[in-house]
């Protein structure tokens, strides 16, 4: 009745409102998720509280309009008048079918109530993370369906919003398990569970336990199988084997004659050369058993000789080796019969023998030869012009040496001339004072003999020259010069001896020395032979001469008569 007046009440007061199929109810009592229908309405409750627990504290007024005046006493039905009177003025419906179409349950949409988001994700099967779904109502709507706890990850097994165990990769569990191939059972300790995993094929020719170890990847060809395969027989062999591996094996000895390697590297086969040594053999032919590759050898021939049972016979001066006759080397062998002091010269079947420069004989009887002073000729002057008379003459080729000495730094030799020869300055060297110079000259060739004329850039205080044949002069092998001045031409020490050192360039020379000093006589020192001494007031100088055999260091030497400061030279002559 009450719910009958409401009605009226609202149809009257001209109020709009939504269509009541959403709020009326006809089952009392029914509960619909957070509502319950109590008096015909549905009421909103608590959904956790029992439907007998929603008692009859319901009234209309908890949701309804407000009409205007007190409901204390509605429940009795009436109305009270002063209440009444303050109604607005109500306009009854010009049709009652507009009245029965307002009370048209049937016309009235219901009220929804969305699902939770943990019922709306367990509808869906999703347990974490954040997502949007459609709810019971329709409407999309985001929701965050929750955490998962450790060592679960949302979406680590690949379904979003599903938490699943992130566990060890295929490749981790292999390589902690050290297998490289094959399926194997193991625990993954990440998750806690036991898995199946693949760990992959093996390359080329390896099988997956094919070298003896389970889930490693292997081939295995024994030595016996490697060495046929490959067609050895001896020797250690490295090669591929069958599996595509580099390996090394013995693949035997050989027996009786063969050799391993005779003709094919690690195949056992006669080697000829071997059969032919051992039989003693040099040429023709010889048996050979248990040969796998011939039965019989062919030891060559005799080229250079006469093959006479099997051996080959070679002219004198030769032997035989490898099938031909060859020359003895009598010289690198040592079996020559040359001088000690001889050159040996091989030639086909015998040898050459000949004296060595600075010997002379046959070659296999050689003595030693040095140069040979002629004649010595001397001349001096204090002019800028001095000769030398009455030079001896040769046939031989002989060498000349002009020695001069000057009193004077400023003075040069300009020119040599006489006997038909061609002359040059080899050599000069000065004083510690500046004062003393000297100058050596030579020519050689055949001579008529004659006078030989020396010309001076100036007038000196004295000069002196001397002129020395020597024979037999195969070529001038060395020179050096010094002086008081250690080889300079001022700030000399003086005295009355002098002594410096010299190194032969040849074993068998003949050694010419000359020194010069202003005044004052000359003496040869120790192993030293004068030949010539000249001079005049001023300038003086002495020649001297040494027959070396070795290489060793030379002391040129001498004395002098009065404390002076000197230069010397020498010359190294050496014999043909």
């Amino acid at each position: 009745m009450r719910l009958f007046i409401w009605l009226i009440l609202l149809v009257f007061s001209g109020c709009s409102f939504e269509p009541l199929g959403g709020v009326l109810c006809d089952s009392e009592g029914q509960r619909d998720g957070a509502r319950i229908c109590k008096d015909g309405v549905w009421t909103p409750v608590d959904p956790t509280t029992p439907i007998e627990d929603a008692g009859d504290d319901f009234s209309l007024d908890q949701d309804g309009p407000d009409l205007g005046f007190d409901q204390g006493d509605s429940s009795e039905g009436d109305m009270p008048e002063s209440d009444m009177a303050d109604l607005p003025d109500m306009v009854a419906p010009n049709d009652m079918s507009d009245m029965e179409d307002m009370t048209d349950m049937e016309d009235m949409p219901d009220s929804c109530v969305p699902f939770s988001p943990q019922t709306l994700c367990q509808s869906q099967g999703l347990n974490c993370g954040d997502t949007q779904l459609v709810n019971n109502c329709g409407d999309t709507v985001p929701v965050n369906c929750g955490d998962c706890a450790a060592p679960l990850e949302c979406g680590a097994g690949g379904t979003p919003n599903v938490c699943a165990c992130v566990g060890a990769s295929d490749t981790e569990l292999c390589d902690e398990a050290a297998a490289e191939c094959g399926s194997i059972t193991v625990l993954d300790d990440t998750c806690g569970e036991t898995r199946q995993v693949n760990c992959g094929d093996c390359a080329g020719l390896e099988t997956c336990g094919g070298g003896g170890t389970p889930n490693s990847c292997g081939c295995t060809e024994e030595p016996a199988d490697f060495c046929q395969r490959l067609g050895k027989n001896c020797g250690n062999v490295t090669d591929f084997d069958a599996c595509g591996i580099i390996r090394t094996y013995d693949c035997g000895v050989c027996l009786g004659q063969e050799s391993c390697g005779a003709e094919t590297p690690n195949v056992c086969a006669c080697d000829a050369e071997i059969i032919c040594e051992a039989s003693g053999a040099q040429c023709g032919t010889v048996s050979a058993t248990g040969c796998s590759n011939f039965n019989t050898v062919n030891c060559g021939s005799c080229t250079g000789g006469t093959c006479n049972n099997q051996q080959c016979l070679c002219p004198s001066g030769f032997e035989a080796s490898g099938g031909e006759c060859q020359d003895i080397d009598e010289c690198t062998l040592g079996t020559n019969t040359c001088d000690a002091n001889a050159i040996c010269t091989n030639t086909p079947g015998s040898f050459e023998c000949a004296c060595a420069p600075g010997f002379a004989g046959d070659g296999i009887n050689c003595e030693r030869v040095f140069p040979t002073v002629i004649g010595t000729w001397d001349g001096v002057s204090n002019d800028e012009q001095v000769r030398v008379e009455n030079v001896g003459s040769n046939t031989s080729g002989d060498a000349y040496f002009v020695v001069i000495s000057l009193d004077t730094l400023t003075r040069t030799v300009d020119t040599v001339d006489g006997l038909g020869l061609t002359w040059t300055r080899i050599i000069e060297q000065c004083n510690g004072t500046s004062n003393e110079r000297l100058e050596v000259w030579s020519g050689r060739g055949n001579t008529m003999g004659g006078d030989i004329d020396i010309e001076l850039s100036g007038d000196p205080f004295g000069v002196a020259a001397s002129v020395v044949q020597v024979a037999n002069v195969a070529t001038l092998a060395g020179q050096a010069s010094s002086s008081s001045a250690n080889g300079g031409c001022a700030f000399g020490v003086p005295g009355n001896s002098y002594s410096w050192t010299y190194t032969p360039q040849s074993a068998s020379s003949l050694l010419l020395a000359a020194t010069t000093t202003r005044g004052g006589d000359h003496g040869p020192g120790t192993g030293w032979t004068e030949i010539q001494e000249v001079g005049t007031q001023n300038t003086r100088h002495g020649i001297m001469t040494q027959e070396n055999i070795s290489t060793a260091d030379v002391t040129v030497s001498g004395t002098l008569s009065q404390w002076r400061n000197w230069a010397s030279m020498v010359l190294e002559l050496r014999g043909p």
